[in-house]
């Protein structure tokens, strides 16, 4: 995996930050590398491909949950074609920028769902009590929907 490339910087005082292979590498010997970035998370940082075959719902929540933790909450889809196979889980304040990207996905699942943080996972909100874990506000533009 080549991370995305761009600049990163080496945390001599981090020892517990956890690898999560877009803004945080962590070496085989311990040390941390920090990506320096000034705007969105991309989702190829996460593993996102955009070939259209490449199945890629699992690195496009993984940008989201580092998303809705750290302090950007823009995630930026390069342009390309992502194919989706399970529900993309949104959280309040969350800005998707599609860039004109196609995401293709199947006919008899849901694409988009909204959620919460409980701890350090993403879960669905559909049926909390007294819709306790309503998202507030996100926004997803610039997404062409293909089934």
């Amino acid at each position: 995996m080549d991370f995305g490339g761009g600049h990163w910087y080496y945390d001599g005082s981090d020892t517990t930050s956890i690898d999560n292979t877009g803004t945080i590498v962590v070496s085989t010997s311990g040390a941390r590398f920090k990506r320096i970035f000034e705007s969105g998370l991309n989702i190829t940082w996460f593993g996102a491909i955009g070939d259209g075959t490449t199945d890629d719902t699992i690195a496009i929540n993984k940008t989201i949950l580092t998303a809705t933790t750290g302090k950007i909450k823009t995630v930026d889809f390069p342009s390309g074609t992502y194919k989706v196979s399970g529900k993309i889980l949104v959280p309040s304040y969350i800005i998707i920028d599609g860039n004109n990207s196609i995401l293709t996905g199947s006919l008899t699942s849901i694409m988009f769902e909204s959620a919460y943080l409980s701890g350090s996972t993403i879960v669905p909100n559909i049926g909390t009590p007294n819709e306790t874990k309503r998202v507030l506000s996100s926004q997803i533009s610039n997404l062409v929907i293909k089934r």
